[in-house]
C-alpha cells in the first residue's frame, strides 16, 4: 500500500471509532492557513516579517512542501537557520527560527504534529549590538541637514523616544499645546502614553501651520508613505540618506 492509501485507511478507521477523521495538512497548506490567521492578529510590520520567514522556509524545502507537517525534522529547520545566518546574521537567523517555532507550536496545538521539531533547534550565538546613542554634536549636524517634515520628526523622536512609525503617524489631535502634552497609543505595544512636550519641541510645534481638520496628520508626507507601504521602509531609507549627508 502507498502511504496515501494507508492514511485513508487509518483515517476511515479513526472516524468509525471516534466519529472524527484524522487531521492532516501539508507544510505549504498549513503555512498559508497560519499566515492568514496571523494577518488578522498582528500589526502589518510584524506580519511582513512572519510572511517573509515562513515563505522562505517553505521554499527552502521543496521536497517536503507538499508533504505532511510530520515529515519536517529538526535537521531541516537547523539547515534553514544556518543558511539564513550565512546570508544575513545570527540575529536575523534567530528571529526567523523563533517565527518557525511559533508556527509549528500552533500546529502541534492544532493536532497536526506530535511534537514541535523547531523547539529542538537551538538559537545561534549572536554578537552584542554595536548601536550607540547619537552624541549632541551629531544631532546638531543631523538637524543642520534636515528640513521640512524630517526636522520635525527628528525633534519629536529626540524628545519623546517614540518609534519612527509612531512619530510619522502622529495627528494634531495627539497634541495639547496649552497643557504642553503629547498623547498617543504606541503601534507595537498598544501602550497609552502622555508625554510632556519639551521646550525646544514646543517652539517647533507652535510655528507649524495648523491643519483645517483636527485629525489631520502632523507630518502628511511621512504619514502617506506609511499608509501606502504599511511599514517605514522608505522612511528609514530617507533617514539613512540624511545620516550620510550629515
Amino acid at each position: 500500500m502507498t502511504e496515501a492509501q494507508m492514511r485513508r485507511v487509518l483515517s476511515d478507521l479513526n472516524e468509525r471509532l471516534t466519529g472524527a477523521s484524522l487531521v492532516s495538512a501539508s507544510l505549504k497548506e498549513y503555512a498559508e492557513q497560519w499566515l492568514a490567521r496571523k494577518e488578522r492578529e498582528v500589526e502589518p510590520v510584524s506580519f511582513h516579517a512572519y510572511e517573509g520567514a515562513v515563505n522562505e522556509f517553505v521554499g527552502s524545502v521543496p521536497s517536503k512542501a507538499n508533504l505532511g507537517l510530520q515529515y519536517l525534522t529538526p535537521a531541516d529547520i537547523a539547515a534553514f537557520r544556518d543558511r539564513s545566518a550565512a546570508k544575513a546574521s545570527a540575529r536575523t537567523a534567530n528571529n526567523k527560527l523563533k517565527i518557525l517555532r511559533t508556527m509549528l507550536q500552533t500546529a502541534w496545538r492544532d493536532g497536526f504534529i506530535p511534537e514541535n521539531p523547531a523547539a529542538k533547534v537551538q538559537v545561534l550565538k549572536a554578537e552584542e549590538s554595536k548601536r550607540r546613542p547619537f552624541t549632541i554634536p551629531e544631532l546638531k549636524q543631523l538637524l543642520a541637514v534636515a528640513s521640512g517634515e524630517w526636522r520635525g520628526m527628528i525633534l519629536v523622536g529626540l524628545y519623546t523616544g517614540q518609534r519612527l512609525k509612531d512619530v510619522a503617524t502622529l495627528r494634531w489631535t495627539s497634541l495639547d499645546l496649552a497643557r504642553r502634552e503629547l498623547a498617543l497609543t504606541t503601534s507595537k505595544t498598544q501602550r497609552r502614553q502622555i508625554i510632556p512636550i519639551a521646550k525646544p519641541l514646543l517652539a517647533y510645534l507652535v510655528e507649524l501651520p495648523t491643519a483645517d481638520a483636527p485629525n489631520a496628520p502632523l507630518f502628511p508626507s511621512a504619514n502617506a508613505l506609511v499608509k501606502k507601504d504599511g511599514d517605514v521602509g522608505r522612511l528609514s531609507q530617507q533617514f539613512y540618506e540624511l545620516l550620510v549627508s550629515a
